[in-house]
């Protein structure tokens, strides 16, 4: 059982709701910021390499990232500002909705130690059941996060290569679901597919590829997010990057046969400058009861930030850009993970920094999507 340690004070901007506009509507409320992890000296990053995961309408929330050492570095310098010690794997939960945070060190996760092998079906079916991909290893629990069972070698037939996964998946009955990776097969590419299981992770086997095209060297279609439109409709967004040409972009997929085949219905954003060295960001898809798609992703060029769009017709056009969050001291941030709850408001958390906490931090951001729409 975790033990769980207090976080540091909650740090949070007061909701406010605007006045009666000019056509008589009542604009939502600001999104408030909340702290999830903070330590002097430490260095944490990178919520959408780990996971986040809910229950009970969103009111129970649980998310993994890793803890490094800070190493301040000047503010338009490539690199992540921490030394060369390994990074440790940690987990907070919220137990309201995202508004105040508990986070303790978890050292089973991790790129060391043995493989176990999966011997019995994943309870797919359990009320706490979660699951989680890192790296070529997978790990599951039953009960919310407390107790996690692996680290379980990922491997699906049909797919060679270094697996790249992360956390991102959608469970179709008692032993089946849809799991979307990304594998780098020779080095100079890296591609986002879809696998499958009807076993409960026994086994997994490739579904289909998230790319109309073989990538190009030096090509990077990573990290793909993907909600359900309807039986056959899928749609993932995906962080792309050309490593020769220094652009990173978000594009997004759809698949009209349940994941076995996808064709590219349009880039959504940039996400850092044209030729500057920094990666971009991955996104983090949902669909709200309305229907509507929104993206949240941060932003690696001036002025940094933590963003979102939306869309009203599956993908095929994008509301302007919002800034959820801004005033970020550099590029080194983002990685964000969206959930919806019940109430309709959504919870984003990421990393963050800040000219007066200039030491990377967890953070979580409560929103009401129809600013979207103002």
């Amino acid at each position: 059982m975790l033990g769980f340690r207090s976080l540091f004070p909650v740090l949070t901007l007061p909701l406010s709701i605007i006045a009666v506009g000019t056509l008589g509507e009542v604009e939502a409320e600001e999104p408030e910021h909340v702290m999830v992890y903070d330590e002097p000296g430490r260095f944490a990053a990178w919520p959408a390499n780990g996971g986040l995961w809910s229950w009970d309408g969103g009111q129970e929330l649980v998310v993994t990232f890793e803890v490094g050492w800070f190493r301040d570095k000047p503010d338009h310098e490539d690199g992540h500002a921490r030394d060369e010690r390994s990074c440790d794997d940690y987990l907070a939960r919220s137990l309201d909705g995202g508004l105040t945070w508990e986070w303790s060190r978890y050292s089973q996760f991790g790129g060391g130690g043995e493989y176990e092998t999966l011997k019995e079906p994943m309870p797919f079916g359990a009320e706490g059941f979660a699951f989680k991909s890192q790296g070529e290893r997978f790990y599951f629990t039953s009960d919310r996060g407390h107790v996690w069972s692996g680290p379980f070698r990922l491997a699906v037939w049909g797919v060679l290569g270094k697996f790249e996964a992360r956390t991102d998946y959608m469970i179709t009955g008692e032993r089946s679901g849809l799991f979307y990776l990304a594998v780098e097969p020779d080095g100079t590419q890296e591609r986002a597919f879809v696998a499958e299981t009807s076993d409960g992770g026994l086994t997994f086997d490739l579904r289909g590829w998230i790319a109309d095209t073989q990538p190009a060297q030096h090509q990077r279609w990573v990290m793909p997010s993907a909600v359900r439109i309807s039986a056959d409709h899928l749609v993932a967004a995906v962080r792309r990057k050309d490593d020769r040409a220094l652009r990173n972009w978000i594009d997004l997929y759809d698949s009209h046969d349940n994941g076995r085949t996808w064709s590219l219905v349009r880039k959504i954003t940039d996400t850092a400058t044209d030729g500057e060295p920094f990666n971009g960001n991955p996104p983090s898809l949902v669909r709200l009861a309305d229907g509507r798609l929104v993206v949240t992703y941060g932003v690696r060029a001036a002025p940094y930030r933590i963003a979102a769009r939306s869309s009203e017709d599956d993908g095929r056009t994008w509301s302007p850009e919002i800034t959820l969050r801004g005033g970020a001291r550099n590029w080194d941030i983002g990685y964000p993970k969206t959930v919806v709850r019940a109430d309709g408001m959504l919870v984003t958390v990421y990393y963050f920094a800040t000219p007066d906490n200039r030491d990377q931090f967890i953070a979580a951001t409560i929103w009401n999507p129809d600013i979207l729409s103002q």
